[in-house]
């Protein structure tokens, strides 16, 4: 039995919403399926927040 490792990768994005920020998303992606959403705390306005509309995007992704 081989054991499987995942790798977490994390792909650069933009928010969805049609929001005056555009705040910049970081999304985590393993095995190809999104698992968290962080804010980019490169993003010179948010500097890494995220708003309560988005906070549980990745729970929500899927559904």
């Amino acid at each position: 039995m081989s054991a499987h490792i995942s790798e977490t990768r994390i792909v650069r994005g933009a928010c969805p919403q049609d929001c005056p920020d555009t705040c910049a998303f970081l999304y985590h992606v393993e095995d190809g399926r999104l698992v968290e959403v962080t804010g980019d705390p490169d993003h010179p306005m948010t500097r890494g927040g995220l708003c309560v509309k988005l906070k549980d995007y990745a729970e929500h992704h899927y559904n």
